[in-house]
């Protein structure tokens, strides 16, 4: 997984420690700014791209150890995501990251085509400038994320753009449910994508999707959401990207 700013104070300790230095575990280092928010931004991408495997029991202390920090941040991280459903509380010895089977993530896919697909086909011609120059500026910071092999930032960049997106048609309750859906997504093939040199690709298909939508070009917004959409059973899930009906 890519790089990730300055450590915090815990893992500078952790820096200087030299052969002491904990296995990250795929994780990427966090900053000393907003640790919780950051915690579980990190926590989430980790469990999406796999880096945190399902069925696999995590205690506070050693993916504190992973991320670099303290254990409060990281804490209050898993409890958020325990209440957003993306880990189970296991008594008495920590959290585990639920499994889902190949027809659960079918399943989750088909959900998005149809809240997704149409959303976006409602929202073309729609946004002002000053919003489409805002879109522009997320699309810049996936795509720089993808070239830096960044998959925490490429991952929370597009669960940004997308929901942001969905936010712009006043519907909090369609914003809330693909934002459920997307952290049910399981996305192995995104690190591999990422170490390859292959995920600009994926990357570049947010500024072709706001170009649509900005241009009124509904019949191009869902072909291009379609596709990207795709690509969670596709080359980010590690398989061939399927066509409809999977």
């Amino acid at each position: 997984m890519g790089s990730a700013g300055v450590a915090g104070p815990d893992a500078a300790d952790h820096a200087s420690a030299g052969d002491d230095t904990p296995d990250s575990g795929g994780l990427s280092p966090i900053t000393s700014i907003s640790l919780r928010d950051q915690a579980r931004r990190a926590i989430r991408a980790g469990i999406i791209a796999g880096n945190i495997e399902a069925g696999e029991i995590l205690s506070v202390r050693a993916l504190a150890a992973r991320l670099g920090v303290s254990a409060t941040p990281v804490r209050e991280a898993v409890l958020d995501l325990a209440n957003e459903g993306l880990l189970l509380a296991i008594r008495n010895k920590g959290f585990q990251v639920p499994t889902l089977s190949d027809q659960d993530l079918q399943e989750i896919l088909d959900i998005r085509l149809l809240l997704e697909v149409p959303a976006m086909v409602q929202l073309a011609g729609q946004l002002p400038e000053e919003r489409c120059r805002h879109y522009r500026g997320l699309a810049a910071g996936i795509g720089e994320s993808a070239s830096a092999g960044d998959v925490v930032g490429f991952l929370e960049g597009d669960r940004e753009f997308h929901l942001s997106l969905l936010a712009e048609l006043g519907n909090q309750r369609l914003t809330d449910m693909v934002a459920l859906l997307r952290d049910q997504v399981r996305l192995y093939g995104v690190p591999h994508l990422a170490e390859e040199h292959q995920l600009s690709d994926s990357a570049e298909e947010h500024a072709a999707l706001l170009e649509a939508v900005e241009r009124g070009d509904g019949r191009l917004a869902e072909q291009l959401m379609t596709r990207h959409l795709q690509h969670t059973r596709g080359i980010w899930a590690g398989t061939r990207d399927r066509g409809p009906g999977g």
